[in-house]
């Protein structure tokens, strides 16, 4: 409502004007006079001792016109004080793009301030337009005046292991990815799964939020070497088979992919339903009473507080822009901090960090750790995210059954054929394949093969012990605590 009326406003604001002047008219002036006396209106000034109920309407809506400019203008200088303030302060954002969930940003975080549609001065720039190409546009066009500070720029659709930054200060970044990352590392979420190793896991929806938590999902969920988990995903758009074939489980689990909607399908009992498509009553409703063993996730990037009203606890909400698009999430690499310090103990093996909090308190070490992170490309980050990762999720996995109490041997062993697993989705989920280089090397990066791509069995014992190095390394940096 209130967009429609700021986009009306330069219309509504003549019409004073035109009533203003039909009425001077009537009252006996002339064209010229009518007009200027129209104007006079909006400073809130009657010159002629006439009047009549077009003269007095147009009184009246001029003042109100008048007086909502000025406030107006009081706001924008009040924001550009408060901008300005903000611009200087540590850790401050500038966010351009889709204004309506930036200013629900803003509201939460109080160092990001909307920047408009040019930039300004600030330390950090997020640009969070509603497509790749927007964002991409707005960053070439722009880039001289955001130079001061480093830029964070969002992409949704392309695959960022294509993408390369023009300099050291601007960084890539997908909301979509940081949806899914956070979806799975809800605890409930994990408690079905883990407590039911054969689990199924509905996915409504495959556009480019259904395809990061599919993938996040698949790379998170490597528990057991003998849990057969399903993953069914519904969506009449998926055919093509590049996109299907890229998900090789190296296990018992299975990706289905079903070219139609979940209706009729009563039989069918998943112990997991996430919804990626625009939040439909009636279908979270159908859904609800269909499937009653369902935990049901729904996808809104509005907290509409709905759970606040539901009779059970059963119908869940994810994606919330103020949870999602922190300042901690994006320009502080809060959700990517243990594959920076990974990629930093690889290099010091002699001296590593246990966590990011050890790393910031040695500003040596974390300023080596920063340059060579950065200088990384996209896919080698992702390898190092995900390898960090799934050591906490070991470190958590050792002190459950069946681990605990296993011969610590034999726990070690079997967590690295599970990271082998998990090293051999990230590569077949980012369009590597099983193949021998003509070099004789292991792997050709520009050819996507790799000699490892294959059964933990299949492998030599170097390589074996190469899995298992990862998880004693991440031991003993403490990454698995």
């Amino acid at each position: 409502m209130m967009k429609n009326l700021k986009k009306l406003f330069p219309i509504l604001a003549v019409v004073p004007f035109i009533i203003g002047t039909a009425g001077f008219r009537i009252a006996g002036l002339n064209w010229a006079d009518s007009c200027y006396n129209s104007v006079s209106l909006y400073v809130i000034q009657l010159n002629e001792d006439c009047s009549n109920i077009y003269i007095e309407i147009a009184r009246w809506s001029a003042a109100i016109v008048a007086t909502a400019a000025v406030l107006s203008i009081l706001k924008q200088a009040g924001l550009y004080l408060l901008n300005l303030f903000l611009s200087i302060l540590p850790g401050s954002a500038a966010l351009y793009g889709n204004e309506e969930i930036v200013r629900q940003i803003c509201d939460k975080e109080k160092k990001a301030f909307f920047g408009g549609s040019s930039p300004v001065n600030s330390r950090h720039h997020i640009i969070l337009y509603d497509n790749d190409a927007e964002n991409l546009s707005f960053y070439r066009d722009n880039k001289e005046k955001m130079k001061g500070g480093s830029v964070w720029l969002a992409v949704r659709d392309l695959d960022l292991s294509f993408l390369k930054a023009d300099n050291i200060n601007l960084h890539f970044f997908n909301p979509n990815a940081l949806t899914a990352r956070l979806l799975w590392d809800d605890p409930d979420l994990n408690k079905i799964i883990k407590s039911n190793r054969n689990a199924k896991i509905v996915l409504l929806g495959f556009e480019s939020l259904g395809e990061q938590i599919l993938m996040q999902g698949f790379l998170h969920n490597v528990f057991y070497e003998d849990q057969s988990y399903e993953y069914h995903v519904f969506d009449d758009k998926v055919t093509d088979p590049f996109e299907k074939d890229r998900f090789i489980s190296m296990n018992e689990d299975k990706i289905i992919f079903h070219d139609r909607d979940i209706s009729g399908d009563d039989n069918f009992d998943p112990d997991i339903i996430i919804c990626t498509k625009d939040m439909d009553f009636n279908l979270m409703e159908e859904l609800w009473l269909r499937y009653p063993n369902a935990l049901i996730y729904f996808y809104s990037e509005s907290d509409l507080k709905l759970h606040d009203f539901m009779v059970d606890d059963r119908v869940r909400f994810f994606g919330e822009a103020d949870r999602v698009y922190t300042l901690s999430n994006i320009i502080t690499d809060k959700l990517y901090e243990n594959g920076i310090v990974l990629n930093y103990n690889y290099d010091h093996n002699e001296s590593p960090m246990p966590d990011y909090k050890s790393l910031k308190a040695d500003p040596a070490a974390y300023k080596n750790a920063r340059e060579s992170w950065t200088g990384l490309n996209e896919f080698t980050k992702g390898s190092n995210i995900a390898s960090a990762d799934y050591l906490k999720i070991v470190g958590i996995l050792s002190t459950e059954e069946p681990y605990k109490d296993m011969d610590p041997e034999e726990r070690d062993w079997c967590f690295a054929r599970l990271e082998h697993i998990l090293w051999c989705r990230y590569h077949f989920i980012n369009h590597w394949t099983y193949g021998r280089p003509e070099d004789g090397k292991n792997k050709d990066s520009i050819k996507r093969i790799h000699t490892c791509l294959t059964d933990f069995s299949n492998l030599t014992e170097e390589n074996q012990r190469k899995d298992l190095d990862v998880i004693l390394s991440g031991r003993r940096w403490g990454m698995t605590n």
